[in-house]
């Protein structure tokens, strides 16, 4: 997932939390997602865990470079 992803997900979960907090009547009705169970659009190949592990272990490899971390022998 991408950061603008990721950012617009954290906003909308948090205006959600604050409805349930504040006032519970105006919270949106839930809607389940369609789809499989594994978040995956449909007509696309499944991805395996390991590609995804790969995925984010990449995005968090290349985070650690960008703030000038050293790099280890």
């Amino acid at each position: 997932m991408r950061f603008e992803e990721q950012r617009q997900l954290s906003h909308e979960l948090a205006a959600l939390v604050s409805y349930s907090f504040h006032d519970p009547k105006k919270l949106p009705k839930y809607e389940p997602v369609t789809g499989s169970k594994s978040g995956e659009k449909a007509g696309e190949p499944p991805v395996s865990q390991e590609l995804q592990h790969a995925q984010v272990r990449g995005y968090f490899i290349g985070l650690a470079m960008r703030s000038g971390a050293k790099v280890r022998p």
